[in-house]
């Protein structure tokens, strides 16, 4: 559900990337030093393979289209919001300067889609349910609950995908027609996401169930094996999978496809477009996940290099962000 800049005008793009900001920053602020610190890495390996698994594509039959897991309602349950949303934006920072996967001017967009709308909307509203006092069943509940919230998550998400192209302009795209597209195919995606996800979550749940538990203060404990477990699962996913994704365009992709004659060519853009555009090009080093030749283990190269520069990113934002907490609680203290 990356959005290109084909589909924003700078207005729109400017104002989602300064609302983006501003939400991730003052959810940053709520967090303290001491829950960054502890949460640096799981931030690594759960970002390394959620952009992993971001590369799966599977083929949604009779559809001709494809979609693959976003992963956020995952960072959401096991970092917790402020850790989740640092997380999604190093994943999605080095899939737009990296690889090419969504527009520079639509990363705004795209954060606040993918990532602040599941994370700070989507998984808090299911996750009262789930922490219930008087609630039985705990392991149906949860199931139902990352289901229903990693649907509500991407069918969010994809609404913003719409109002924020309709409301640029730049495409002739009715509104009716691209959410009559866009909602039902990612109402599909979001059940596939939420299946994996709850299985994921309720296998945290037995073998490490304090990550789960954000009120928790202290580091948890024997954690190591969980994250060489995530490691694995990254390395195998990003080397190996990667390889069989499925090559059909993804829900957005597919919306586009079937209104393509509503979208300007990229040269009659605007100046703006033209110059992230051209910004995008000299930081890309493989352009849609493969080599110029287009080699197969193109595929798979991407992958690993885009889940280790995700876990480095990730380490990165939460070690700054933890520093600058700490030196701002105490300005004294060297």
């Amino acid at each position: 559900m990356h959005m290109s800049d084909a589909l924003i005008s700078p207005g729109v793009g400017g104002a989602m990337f300064v609302a983006s900001a501003t939400i991730i920053g003052l959810t940053i602020r709520k967090i303290s030093p001491e829950e960054t610190r502890e949460k640096l890495p799981f931030m690594a390996v759960l970002g390394a393979f959620t952009f992993a698994a971001q590369m799966i594509n599977f083929t949604i039959p009779g559809t001709g289209a494809s979609g693959h897991l976003s992963g956020a309602i995952l960072l959401a349950a096991v970092l917790g919001t402020a850790p989740a949303l640092m997380t999604i934006a190093a994943i999605l920072i080095l899939q737009c300067l990296l690889f090419a996967d969504g527009g520079l001017l639509a990363l705004g967009a795209n954060l606040f889609n993918m990532g602040i709308l599941p994370i700070c909307v989507a998984w808090p509203l299911m996750s009262k349910l789930i922490r219930r006092d008087d609630a039985t069943h705990p392991e149906k509940r949860m199931r139902w609950c990352a289901i229903t919230a990693a649907i509500t998550g991407l069918l969010l998400g994809a609404t913003g995908v719409v109002l924020e192209t309709i409301a640029s302009g730049v495409t002739a795209m009715p509104f009716a027609t691209f959410a009559t597209l866009m909602l039902p195919i990612h109402a599909i995606i979001g059940t596939v996401e939420g299946v994996v996800t709850a299985a994921i979550i309720l296998y945290i749940q037995k073998v490490r169930p304090e990550l789960l538990n954000h009120d928790h203060k202290t580091p948890p404990k024997r954690a190591y094996p969980l994250i060489l477990t995530a490691t694995v699962a990254t390395i195998l996913t990003a080397g190996g999978l990667s390889w069989f994704a499925s090559t059909n365009p993804d829900g957005l992709e597919w919306a586009i496809e079937k209104n393509l004659d509503a979208i300007p060519d990229e040269d009659a853009l605007s100046p703006t477009h033209q110059s992230a555009r051209h910004i995008q090009e000299t930081t890309t080093l493989m352009p849609d996940y493969d080599f110029d030749d287009q080699n197969a283990r193109g595929t798979a190269t991407a992958g690993l290099l885009g889940a280790a520069a995700t876990a480095a990113l990730a380490l990165a934002l939460g070690a700054a962000v933890a520093f600058i907490r700490r030196r701002k609680n105490n300005p004294c203290q060297p």
